[in-house]
């Protein structure tokens, strides 16, 4: 008989790994976010653990994993069952949620742009621009450019704090910030991000930025990442610019 009970360590964490080993491309940072406050259950045939699936409490699968993918159909539609699920977030490349949703014929959206290829390892620096690690005397100054980046003061303080975010200045002019975060501890995939101010945009700075933070990640032995809301045109253009190409979504399932 099936059955599901609530996580424990370590359990959970050997069975995610095995999971995150299984992705062809690195975890997406919006969902692992997302996944930092989810509910983790186990899935059980007999005394025997099989997977596990995280839920956001609402009605929302955030991830799902089955290591023998000969009980995938049953322990889907039983964790969908237990925990009254009528929505999914699926990374394209999550092969085996991707088919289990494709299966059961569910309305899919598309609702974010994935980027995991480089095209290109090109960065040529400027003179006139500055670039260093930011420091809390900073905070001040990036608080005047935040446009929502940030979602609070506490969030800029913690970046700065672990030293993932840079500035780039111009003639005493801070024009944007660069943020770069590990995905998951101890792996080697760096999400990157950046905020141009508000009054030097449109005029090439961002492309600018994530160019730097890309090689900055691969000189360091990292693996640079990121994603966008679909519709953000901008944000997209200015990252393929940058030398990224996106071949995967995120896509919403709803029942």
């Amino acid at each position: 008989m099936m059955r599901m009970t609530p996580a424990t360590e370590p359990l959970l964490s050997q069975l995610r790994s095995q999971y995150l080993d299984s992705l062809c491309e690195p975890q997406e940072l919006y969902c692992e976010a997302a996944n930092g406050k989810a509910a983790a259950y186990l899935s059980w045939v007999s005394n025997e653990v099989i997977g596990y699936a995280l839920t956001d409490g609402s009605g929302t699968l955030l991830e799902f994993h089955v290591a023998d993918e000969r009980r995938a159909e049953a322990a889907f539609d039983h964790a969908v069952k237990a925990h009254s699920i009528r929505r999914a977030l699926c990374k394209s490349f999550d092969h085996l949620l991707l088919s289990l949703c494709l299966d059961r014929a569910l309305v899919a959206k598309a609702t974010g742009v994935l980027f995991r290829t480089i095209v290109d390892e090109i960065f040529m620096p400027r003179e006139t621009i500055g670039i260093r690690l930011a420091e809390m005397r900073d905070l001040q100054r990036i608080k005047t450019i935040n446009d929502g980046f940030f979602g609070n003061n506490d969030e800029i303080g913690l970046s700065i704090e672990r030293r993932s975010l840079i500035l780039y200045d111009q003639e005493e002019e801070l024009i944007g910030c660069g943020l770069v975060q590990p995905v998951i501890a101890g792996r080697a995939d760096h999400d990157i991000g950046m905020l141009v101010s508000p009054y030097r945009r449109r005029v090439g700075f961002g492309e600018y930025i994530v160019r730097h933070l890309k090689v900055y990640c691969l000189a360091k032995g990292f693996r640079p990442i990121c994603g966008c809301n679909i519709e953000n045109a901008a944000s997209r253009a200015c990252l393929e610019a940058a030398g990224f190409r996106s071949r995967h979504r995120l896509v919403e399932f709803q029942w």
